[in-house]
């Protein structure tokens, strides 16, 4: 199974490029949840190419994160300000993410 793992960096971040306008509502994180060699986010925020950010309290779990929210016109959404937990493993990792909603 193939991840994004930041390597210890506080900063990484992530931008998915929609490619054309579209207006979304959903985003679905997979972290990886090899606990207890793998840690996670507490925290992340989504930004989005409106100008409008997202602020998520994500939980330890090895199921996916359901993110649901308004809709907005977007052409791309960011992945960013990415919390750690203070767990010990310095290895919290995406493995997939989606975006839901159409292209207008």
């Amino acid at each position: 199974y193939e991840s994004w793992g930041i390597n210890r960096q506080d900063d990484a971040e992530m931008t998915v490029e929609i490619g054309r306008e579209a207006e979304v509502d959903k985003v679905i994180l997979f972290t990886r949840a090899d606990f207890p060699h793998d840690n996670w986010w507490k925290q992340m925020t989504l930004e989005f190419s409106d100008g409008s950010s997202l602020v998520w309290n994500l939980e330890k779990s090895v199921r996916p994160h359901v993110i649901v929210f308004e809709k907005r016109k977007v052409s791309w959404v960011k992945l960013c300000r990415l919390i750690k937990s203070d767990e010990e493993s310095p290895f919290p990792a995406l493995t997939q993410i989606e975006i839901y909603g159409r292209i207008i």
